[in-house]
């Protein structure tokens, strides 16, 4: 007997089983159970249990003939809703997962000792990482910044298309920036900002900390990124960068923002 197709028909939802008594149908025409059961070699009990499954998904008729209940195959056309059945299911686990990851993750984050480093290439790769800060649950974002670096990289529209979301999620941020020329930033909305000395205090590439996660960009040459995510060395960098931030002068307190950020 031709088996080429049970493979097929079992991605598209019919067990192993299933798919074995409806390609036999489909070559045979009609037949009894016990018929069924001598092609396919399923015992008999089995046979009814595909039979009946088949049935109940439209894929499998029944009709009498001369005191004979035979069985035949319907249009594998009907294997469309069957399609549409997994589809639908797989949706469904897709946004159960999304919707548990959060939680997994910041359980995986509380315990883990193990740093995880990542990495990420080019501007896409880049703005991947900057994104992460939106699904990290934390209510604050460090950041150290060269702007003159950040803005031959980004746009302003995707500057302020990335602060507008952090305001709507109510993000506070805390950025010490480096700017080669012009006057200071007015903070935006939840922002605090102090301005360094680009000569005297160059760090070489942009931080951002928040959550269990230190992010790196460098993106004076090349541009490239790197996540560290472990609990114990993100609350370090916290305090160095709160020590730091003490240390200054006052910081600019948040108001209403400029049209440059």
């Amino acid at each position: 007997m031709d088996t080429s197709h049970l493979k097929q028909l079992q991605q598209f939802g019919l067990s192993e089983k299933e798919a074995l008594v409806y390609q036999t149908l489909l070559q045979v025409g009609k037949s009894t159970a016990s018929e069924l059961s001598d092609v396919t070699k399923l015992n008999r009990s089995t046979t009814y249990v595909q039979l009946n499954s088949l049935l109940n998904a439209g894929l499998v008729a029944s009709f009498k003939d001369k005191k004979k209940t035979f069985f035949s195959a319907e249009s594998p056309e009907n294997l469309e809703p069957l399609v549409d059945k997994k589809i639908a299911e797989l949706k469904k686990q897709k946004k159960q997962i999304s919707d548990l990851l959060p939680e997994l993750a910041q359980s995986f984050a509380s315990h883990s000792v193990t740093p995880v480093v990542r990495h990420f290439q080019g501007k896409e790769g880049l703005l991947a990482m900057r994104n992460e800060v939106f699904s990290s649950q934390d209510d604050k974002i460090r950041m150290i910044m060269d702007y003159d670096d950040l803005s031959r990289v980004f746009s302003i529209d995707e500057l302020r298309t990335y602060t507008n979301k952090r305001k709507q999620q109510t993000i506070t941020s805390a950025i010490m920036y480096s700017l080669a020329e012009g006057d200071d930033f007015t903070p935006f909305t939840y922002q605090h900002l102090k301005r360094i000395n680009s000569a005297k205090e160059l760090f070489g590439c942009d931080v951002y900390i928040y959550g269990n996660t230190v992010s790196f960009a460098a993106m004076k040459s090349e541009v490239v990124g790197v996540s560290i995510d472990q609990k114990d060395i993100a609350n370090m960098m916290k305090q160095l960068f709160d020590a730091y931030w003490d240390f200054h002068p006052s910081a600019q307190k948040a108001g209403r923002p400029r049209s440059k950020k």
